[in-house]
């Protein structure tokens, strides 16, 4: 009988991964929103909105825009868009104008439970929750901000974005006129995790009551950003439980 060496069983255990890797890249999809109205008929045709864009995506996919959604407000219809795969959504529509997403006061815009979720050129308005009143990434999956403005958005405990255990990174973005009674006004990295910011600007984010406009219970690093003109109770800047570095 042959046999096989332990070098050729993991050359072919690689060549099988590469294979895979490949097949699963060669196999992602684009869908492209066409409506800036909520619905969900579970189909992404010519008639697509947000929450159906995501629904019928799989793992791995990409979002973008019809050009001709310009000038648009997208909403949500009272609820939030959960995540359960790994997606990205670009909203650039034309190069210039980027989506804007309200919430309308009803709803935060995403739950982020598993897989990834890059979101790029967006401007995320009016979300409304008990913690994270716009991104709620506590639970589980990893997150990837580019050039997101988050404002204007309330909850009780955390005003912006909530995220936990997994890897959370934002960079080119900023929250501004976030806030929370009883929280973070604007981000929270909770115990567990790891928040990377690079090139984001926190500004007027109120947690009148409690605690500032970043409050790292995990591990942070935060780099060439810009905290000002926040308010709290107590560290209305950066309120740190965990470990941060800023550079």
């Amino acid at each position: 009988m042959k046999k096989l060496s332990l070098k050729a069983i993991f050359i072919g255990l690689f060549t099988i991964s590469l294979f895979a890797s490949a097949t699963a890249t060669a196999n992602a999809a684009t869908l492209t929103v066409t409506k800036s109205t909520n619905s969900n008929d579970g189909v992404c045709n010519a008639d697509c909105s947000l929450r159906e864009a995501v629904d019928v995506a799989l793992s791995g996919d990409t979002i973008v825009f019809n050009s001709n959604l310009v000038g648009q407000t997208f909403t949500l219809g009272g609820s939030e868009i959960v995540i359960d795969k790994t997606l990205t959504i670009n909203g650039d529509i034309d190069g210039v104008n980027v989506v804007f997403l309200s919430a309308e006061g009803a709803s935060r815009h995403f739950n982020v439970t598993s897989g990834t979720f890059a979101l790029t050129n967006m401007i995320l308005v009016q979300g409304s929750g008990s913690e994270g009143g716009s991104i709620f990434a506590a639970n589980g999956g990893n997150t990837r901000l580019d050039r997101v403005a988050i404002r204007g958005n309330n909850a009780i405990f955390v005003g912006a974005m909530s995220v936990g255990t997994g890897l959370h990174r934002i960079t080119n973005s900023s929250f501004s006129g976030n806030s929370a009674p009883d929280g973070c006004s604007a981000v929270r990295g909770r115990a567990g995790g790891n928040l990377f910011m690079a090139n984001v600007t926190l500004a007027g984010n109120d947690a009148a009551s409690n605690f500032g406009a970043i409050c790292i219970f995990g591990a942070a690093k935060i780099r060439n950003s810009t905290i000002v003109n926040n308010s709290a109770a107590q560290g209305a800047g950066i309120t740190l439980f965990g470990t941060a570095t800023l550079e």
